[in-house]
């Protein structure tokens, strides 16, 4: 056959990357694929930072957005350049 490097569970694997792939899939061979992020943190985050963007927008600074938001100016500028 072919060169291998290892195996795992009775199968033979050419390259580690396709050893990881097969360690995976039977590790989650019961989960479903979910549809939707698994956290609403990030769905959190996305609706805050179109809320400062807004703000932003209507004439709010950006001390003044780091202050009511709890995070620093450098982190309001980050999100204003998502948006630009």
């Amino acid at each position: 056959m072919g060169f291998e490097i290892g195996s795992f569970g009775g199968i033979s694997f050419l390259s580690l990357e396709s050893a990881v792939q097969s360690v995976i899939a039977r590790l989650y061979a019961s989960q479903p694929v979910p549809t939707k992020p698994v956290s609403n943190a990030t769905l959190k985050e996305e609706e805050r930072n179109a809320e400062v963007w807004a703000k932003y927008a209507s004439g709010m600074s950006v001390p003044a957005l780091a202050r009511e938001y709890g995070v620093t100016k450098t982190r309001i500028y980050q999100i204003l350049k998502q948006f630009r």
